[in-house]
Protein backbone atom coordinates (compact mmCIF):
# COMPACT_ATOMS: atom_id res chain seq x y z
CA UNK A 1 0.00 0.00 0.00
CA UNK A 2 1.07 3.51 -1.09
CA UNK A 3 1.78 5.95 1.76
CA UNK A 4 -0.82 8.16 2.43
CA UNK A 5 -1.17 11.91 3.15
CA UNK A 6 -4.09 13.78 5.21
CA UNK A 7 -4.64 16.55 5.97
CA UNK A 8 -6.72 17.35 9.46
CA UNK A 9 -8.40 20.85 9.40
CA UNK A 10 -4.68 22.96 8.63
CA UNK A 11 -2.62 20.06 9.62
CA UNK A 12 -1.46 17.47 7.71
CA UNK A 13 -0.21 13.88 8.75
CA UNK A 14 1.61 11.39 6.54
CA UNK A 15 1.52 6.95 7.10
CA UNK A 16 2.44 4.30 5.74
CA UNK A 17 4.01 0.79 5.67
CA UNK A 18 7.34 2.06 3.60
CA UNK A 19 8.67 4.01 6.80
CA UNK A 20 6.09 1.85 9.04
CA UNK A 21 5.40 5.37 11.07
CA UNK A 22 2.78 8.16 11.36
CA UNK A 23 4.73 11.66 10.54
CA UNK A 24 2.85 14.42 12.13
CA UNK A 25 4.70 16.78 8.87
CA UNK A 26 2.69 20.33 9.97
CA UNK A 27 1.48 20.86 12.95
CA UNK A 28 -1.55 24.10 14.58
CA UNK A 29 -2.83 24.12 17.32
CA UNK A 30 -6.32 24.54 16.80
CA UNK A 31 -5.98 20.76 15.13
CA UNK A 32 -4.63 19.38 18.43
CA UNK A 33 -8.35 17.21 19.26
CA UNK A 34 -8.88 16.09 15.65
CA UNK A 35 -5.28 14.88 15.09
CA UNK A 36 -4.72 13.17 18.51
CA UNK A 37 -8.22 11.54 17.43
CA UNK A 38 -6.64 10.38 14.21
CA UNK A 39 -3.40 9.42 15.79
CA UNK A 40 -5.33 6.94 17.74
CA UNK A 41 -7.70 5.68 15.08
CA UNK A 42 -4.98 4.94 12.80
CA UNK A 43 -2.52 3.09 15.49
CA UNK A 44 -5.67 0.75 16.36
CA UNK A 45 -6.07 0.23 12.74
CA UNK A 46 -2.68 0.11 11.33
CA UNK A 47 -0.33 -0.97 14.44
CA UNK A 48 2.42 1.63 13.51
CA UNK A 49 5.85 0.89 14.84
CA UNK A 50 7.08 4.76 15.59
CA UNK A 51 5.19 8.17 15.44
CA UNK A 52 7.15 10.89 14.40
CA UNK A 53 5.93 14.32 15.18
CA UNK A 54 7.18 18.11 14.49
CA UNK A 55 6.02 20.62 16.42
CA UNK A 56 5.67 23.67 18.35
CA UNK A 57 8.28 23.39 22.14
CA UNK A 58 4.99 25.05 23.33
CA UNK A 59 2.44 22.38 22.57
CA UNK A 60 4.61 19.88 23.38
CA UNK A 61 4.07 19.04 27.34
CA UNK A 62 0.29 17.90 25.52
CA UNK A 63 2.50 14.77 24.26
CA UNK A 64 4.81 14.77 26.07
CA UNK A 65 2.30 13.65 28.96
CA UNK A 66 0.89 11.25 26.66
CA UNK A 67 4.12 8.82 26.61
CA UNK A 68 6.21 11.17 23.74
CA UNK A 69 9.69 12.01 24.23
CA UNK A 70 12.12 14.63 22.52
CA UNK A 71 14.36 12.93 20.19
CA UNK A 72 15.64 15.82 18.13
CA UNK A 73 14.96 19.89 18.15
CA UNK A 74 15.53 22.42 15.89
CA UNK A 75 16.22 26.33 16.97
CA UNK A 76 14.52 28.65 15.23
CA UNK A 77 11.70 26.73 13.39
CA UNK A 78 9.20 28.84 13.74
CA UNK A 79 9.87 32.67 12.11
CA UNK A 80 13.09 32.63 13.43
CA UNK A 81 12.33 32.60 17.30
CA UNK A 82 10.48 29.40 18.72
CA UNK A 83 11.83 25.91 18.57
CA UNK A 84 10.56 22.79 17.00
CA UNK A 85 10.30 19.92 19.12
CA UNK A 86 10.50 16.50 17.48
CA UNK A 87 8.86 13.88 19.66
CA UNK A 88 8.43 10.23 18.98
CA UNK A 89 7.12 7.16 20.49
CA UNK A 90 7.79 3.45 19.84
CA UNK A 91 6.03 0.76 19.82
CA UNK A 92 8.60 -1.83 18.95
CA UNK A 93 11.44 -2.11 21.40
CA UNK A 94 14.01 -3.10 18.86
CA UNK A 95 12.95 -0.14 16.94
CA UNK A 96 14.40 2.29 19.09
CA UNK A 97 17.97 0.95 19.38
CA UNK A 98 21.09 1.96 17.14
CA UNK A 99 22.89 -0.69 15.78
CA UNK A 100 26.29 -1.09 16.81
CA UNK A 101 27.15 0.00 13.63
CA UNK A 102 25.29 3.55 13.75
CA UNK A 103 26.73 4.06 17.51
CA UNK A 104 29.71 4.31 15.70
CA UNK A 105 28.90 6.88 13.42
CA UNK A 106 27.11 8.49 15.56
CA UNK A 107 30.51 8.98 17.64
CA UNK A 108 32.51 9.85 14.37
CA UNK A 109 29.85 13.05 13.81
CA UNK A 110 29.91 13.69 17.93
CA UNK A 111 33.93 13.73 17.40
CA UNK A 112 33.23 17.19 14.99
CA UNK A 113 31.36 19.10 17.71
CA UNK A 114 33.90 18.11 19.76
CA UNK A 115 36.73 19.63 17.44
CA UNK A 116 34.95 22.78 17.01
CA UNK A 117 34.11 23.28 20.68
CA UNK A 118 37.93 22.83 21.08
CA UNK A 119 38.68 24.97 18.61
CA UNK A 120 36.92 27.51 20.03
CA UNK A 121 35.56 30.28 17.68
CA UNK A 122 37.46 29.10 14.29
CA UNK A 123 35.56 28.19 11.36
CA UNK A 124 35.40 24.01 10.79
CA UNK A 125 36.08 24.76 7.76
CA UNK A 126 39.90 24.69 7.41
CA UNK A 127 39.78 21.88 9.33
CA UNK A 128 42.33 18.97 7.99
CA UNK A 129 40.18 16.12 10.22
CA UNK A 130 36.80 17.13 8.60
CA UNK A 131 38.55 16.64 4.86
CA UNK A 132 37.31 13.51 2.82
CA UNK A 133 37.11 12.21 -0.55
CA UNK A 134 33.73 13.94 -1.11
CA UNK A 135 30.27 15.34 0.12
CA UNK A 136 27.93 13.09 -1.24
CA UNK A 137 26.23 9.90 -0.72
CA UNK A 138 28.42 7.17 -1.84
CA UNK A 139 31.57 9.69 -2.19
CA UNK A 140 34.57 8.42 -3.48
CA UNK A 141 37.08 10.01 -5.97
CA UNK A 142 36.15 11.94 -8.43
CA UNK A 143 35.88 10.21 -11.90
CA UNK A 144 33.91 13.43 -13.79
CA UNK A 145 35.11 16.48 -14.48
CA UNK A 146 32.59 18.73 -12.87
CA UNK A 147 33.65 20.27 -9.45
CA UNK A 148 32.48 22.90 -6.84
CA UNK A 149 33.87 26.12 -8.50
CA UNK A 150 32.80 25.11 -11.72
CA UNK A 151 29.18 23.47 -10.69
CA UNK A 152 28.82 26.76 -8.58
CA UNK A 153 28.49 28.92 -11.97
CA UNK A 154 26.34 26.30 -13.56
CA UNK A 155 23.45 26.09 -10.87
CA UNK A 156 20.10 26.89 -11.55
CA UNK A 157 16.41 26.13 -10.49
CA UNK A 158 15.00 23.60 -11.89
CA UNK A 159 11.83 24.46 -14.54
CA UNK A 160 9.07 22.04 -15.35
CA UNK A 161 10.60 20.84 -18.43
CA UNK A 162 13.78 19.99 -16.27
CA UNK A 163 11.12 17.43 -14.13
CA UNK A 164 11.94 13.65 -16.79
CA UNK A 165 15.78 14.60 -15.92
CA UNK A 166 15.33 14.97 -12.05
CA UNK A 167 12.97 11.72 -11.97
CA UNK A 168 15.45 9.69 -14.11
CA UNK A 169 18.15 11.30 -11.27
CA UNK A 170 16.01 10.02 -8.43
CA UNK A 171 15.02 6.98 -10.04
CA UNK A 172 18.70 5.57 -10.48
CA UNK A 173 19.78 7.03 -7.18
CA UNK A 174 17.43 5.66 -4.74
CA UNK A 175 16.10 2.04 -5.10
CA UNK A 176 13.10 3.77 -2.96
CA UNK A 177 12.17 6.53 -0.68
CA UNK A 178 9.47 8.08 1.24
CA UNK A 179 8.46 10.16 -0.87
CA UNK A 180 7.92 9.71 -4.79
CA UNK A 181 10.32 11.96 -5.90
CA UNK A 182 10.65 9.86 -9.32
CA UNK A 183 7.78 10.50 -10.23
CA UNK A 184 7.37 13.03 -12.70
CA UNK A 185 3.54 14.27 -11.12
CA UNK A 186 4.84 14.01 -7.55
CA UNK A 187 7.75 16.34 -8.92
CA UNK A 188 5.31 18.74 -10.70
CA UNK A 189 2.77 18.97 -8.10
CA UNK A 190 5.43 19.21 -5.35
CA UNK A 191 7.66 22.11 -7.65
CA UNK A 192 3.83 23.99 -7.73
CA UNK A 193 3.64 24.01 -3.66
CA UNK A 194 6.54 25.63 -2.49
CA UNK A 195 9.51 23.10 -2.98
CA UNK A 196 12.25 24.85 -5.27
CA UNK A 197 14.58 21.68 -6.76
CA UNK A 198 17.76 23.15 -8.16
CA UNK A 199 20.68 21.39 -10.14
CA UNK A 200 23.79 20.59 -11.62
CA UNK A 201 23.64 20.22 -15.76
CA UNK A 202 25.93 17.47 -16.67
CA UNK A 203 28.72 18.52 -19.76
CA UNK A 204 27.54 17.78 -23.27
CA UNK A 205 29.40 14.49 -23.13
CA UNK A 206 27.64 12.72 -20.25
CA UNK A 207 25.22 9.85 -20.81
CA UNK A 208 22.53 11.80 -18.63
CA UNK A 209 21.59 15.12 -18.35
CA UNK A 210 22.04 16.32 -14.56
CA UNK A 211 25.22 15.73 -12.47
CA UNK A 212 23.15 16.50 -9.40
CA UNK A 213 20.39 17.78 -7.97
CA UNK A 214 19.02 19.05 -4.91
CA UNK A 215 15.40 20.50 -3.24
CA UNK A 216 14.42 23.49 -1.05
CA UNK A 217 11.35 22.36 0.95
CA UNK A 218 9.93 25.72 2.39
CA UNK A 219 7.42 26.52 4.80
CA UNK A 220 6.26 30.40 3.89
CA UNK A 221 4.33 30.83 6.81
CA UNK A 222 7.36 29.57 9.52
CA UNK A 223 10.55 30.91 7.18
CA UNK A 224 12.10 27.70 7.46
CA UNK A 225 13.24 25.64 4.79
CA UNK A 226 14.03 21.99 4.56
CA UNK A 227 17.40 21.17 2.54
CA UNK A 228 16.85 17.63 1.01
CA UNK A 229 16.11 15.25 -1.73
CA UNK A 230 20.08 15.76 -2.71
CA UNK A 231 21.31 13.36 -5.69
CA UNK A 232 24.55 12.91 -7.13
CA UNK A 233 25.42 10.97 -10.43
CA UNK A 234 27.76 8.38 -9.85
CA UNK A 235 30.30 9.84 -12.31
CA UNK A 236 30.31 12.57 -10.38
CA UNK A 237 30.36 11.65 -6.87
CA UNK A 238 33.44 12.64 -4.75
CA UNK A 239 33.45 16.57 -6.50
CA UNK A 240 31.60 18.77 -4.04
CA UNK A 241 28.35 19.17 -5.98
CA UNK A 242 26.38 18.33 -2.75
CA UNK A 243 27.92 21.47 -0.95
CA UNK A 244 27.52 23.81 -4.35
CA UNK A 245 23.65 22.70 -4.02
CA UNK A 246 23.84 23.47 -0.34
CA UNK A 247 25.36 27.22 -0.57
CA UNK A 248 23.17 28.14 -3.62
CA UNK A 249 20.08 27.16 -2.31
CA UNK A 250 20.76 29.07 1.17
CA UNK A 251 21.62 32.04 -0.97
CA UNK A 252 18.33 31.79 -2.68
CA UNK A 253 16.34 31.79 0.56
CA UNK A 254 18.21 34.55 2.31
CA UNK A 255 17.01 36.64 -0.32
CA UNK A 256 13.64 35.54 0.46
CA UNK A 257 14.08 36.51 3.94
CA UNK A 258 14.12 32.67 5.66
CA UNK A 259 15.13 32.50 8.74
CA UNK A 260 16.90 29.01 9.75
CA UNK A 261 17.63 26.12 7.41
CA UNK A 262 17.46 22.28 8.85
CA UNK A 263 18.23 18.96 7.42
CA UNK A 264 17.28 15.21 7.77
CA UNK A 265 20.49 13.61 6.76
CA UNK A 266 21.49 9.39 6.84
CA UNK A 267 23.10 8.40 9.79
CA UNK A 268 24.78 5.88 7.30
CA UNK A 269 26.08 8.91 4.82
CA UNK A 270 28.91 10.52 6.81
CA UNK A 271 30.43 12.33 4.14
CA UNK A 272 26.53 14.02 3.63
CA UNK A 273 26.43 14.83 7.20
CA UNK A 274 29.71 16.45 7.02
CA UNK A 275 29.04 18.04 4.00
CA UNK A 276 26.33 19.53 6.50
CA UNK A 277 28.81 20.20 9.28
CA UNK A 278 31.10 22.16 7.23
CA UNK A 279 28.48 24.73 6.19
CA UNK A 280 27.71 25.87 9.80
CA UNK A 281 25.00 23.39 10.46
CA UNK A 282 24.95 22.43 14.59
CA UNK A 283 23.50 18.97 15.29
CA UNK A 284 20.12 18.59 16.51
CA UNK A 285 19.50 15.06 17.17
CA UNK A 286 18.88 11.17 15.88
CA UNK A 287 15.48 9.91 15.02
CA UNK A 288 16.39 6.03 15.24
CA UNK A 289 15.34 4.37 12.31
CA UNK A 290 13.36 6.71 10.92
CA UNK A 291 12.88 6.75 7.16
CA UNK A 292 13.17 4.05 4.81
CA UNK A 293 15.50 4.45 2.17
CA UNK A 294 16.71 2.03 -0.21
CA UNK A 295 14.56 -0.77 1.32
CA UNK A 296 15.64 -0.44 5.02
CA UNK A 297 14.76 2.12 8.24
CA UNK A 298 17.60 4.02 8.36
CA UNK A 299 18.35 6.13 11.18
CA UNK A 300 18.64 10.03 10.88
CA UNK A 301 20.67 12.99 11.99
CA UNK A 302 18.95 16.56 12.13
CA UNK A 303 21.02 19.31 11.39
CA UNK A 304 20.20 22.81 11.80
CA UNK A 305 21.48 26.41 11.08
CA UNK A 306 20.41 29.73 12.01
CA UNK A 307 19.97 31.88 8.90
CA UNK A 308 22.08 34.98 9.27
CA UNK A 309 20.01 38.40 9.52
CA UNK A 310 19.88 40.99 6.61
CA UNK A 311 22.68 43.25 8.11
CA UNK A 312 25.27 39.94 8.23
CA UNK A 313 24.90 39.15 4.92
CA UNK A 314 27.42 40.61 2.79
Amino acid sequence: MSDIEERIGRSRLHHGSGSDRIYLMEYHASDRDLLWKRIGELQEERGYGKHFFILPQGEAPFFLARGYRLEATIPGYYQGKEAAMILVRYFSPARELLSRSERELLEVCASWSACESSRGSESPHGSDSLRGSGSESGAGPARGSEGPASASARIRRARPDDIPALAGLYARTFQSYPFPIDSPDYLARTMENDVDYYLVPAPADSPHPLAAAASAEKHPGRKSAEMTDFAVDPAFRGAGLAGALLSAMEEALLRQEYRCFYTIARLSQPAMNRTFFRAGYRYGGTLVKNTQIGGSLESMNVWYKPAPRASQVS
